[in-house]
């Protein structure tokens, strides 16, 4: 099994494949895909984070399409986490075109709320240096963007009424990345 893609080989691949199942499909995705298409094209995910429903019938050619390629067979999911509670301002609104294909269409959020959602994935899991730093850092945010998005980021945190703990964490990673960008 093939457990990382490129997100455009996939794409292009797919799209053909739901064309063969006279299907078409548009949608928003986040996640390490959507920096692979904007800004690393070099970058190997295992998956689309949609946030976007997925149609029953697209659903079921991207499980077909999986078990050809060789991909996990949610490969096309809605398994986006702490998201539903996590929405930037204008979520979903203001969105970048990522992918056109025959078949497919894909957006992705502006430039502002992707940042946010990695800056936040970055202080929220471990492997966030490894996976999110990267991702970040192929955005080349100004400290002016950087800094709206901390300032988000702890707002958030006290909206979702955070423990003390994780705030600790949170601010411990955006120490991190102050560091990180400043040089």
């Amino acid at each position: 099994m093939n457990e990382m893609f490129l997100p455009r080989e996939i794409l292009k691949k797919f799209d053909h494949f739901l064309g063969e199942q006279h299907l078409k499909f548009e949608g928003i995705i986040i996640g390490g895909a959507a920096i692979g298409l904007l800004h690393r094209e070099a970058r190997w995910t295992r998956d689309f984070d949609l946030l976007t429903p997925i149609p029953e019938g697209v659903k079921k050619a991207a499980k077909d399409f999986a078990l050809i390629e060789e991909l996990d067979a949610n490969w096309l999911n809605n398994r986006v986490v702490n998201l539903e509670s996590c929405k930037p301002m204008g979520w979903g609104k203001d969105t970048i075109l990522v992918f056109q294909g025959d078949n497919i269409t894909l957006s992705t959020l502006s430039r502002m709320n992707l940042l946010r959602t990695k800056v936040f994935a970055f202080c929220d899991r471990s492997e966030g240096i490894a996976i999110d730093l990267p991702d970040i850092e192929s955005m080349a945010p100004s400290m002016e963007e950087l800094d709206e998005v901390f300032h988000w980021t702890f707002l958030e945190l006290r909206r979702q009424k955070s423990s003390k703990g994780e705030i600790k964490a949170f601010e411990e990673s955006i120490d991190y990345l102050k560091k990180h960008f400043e040089k």
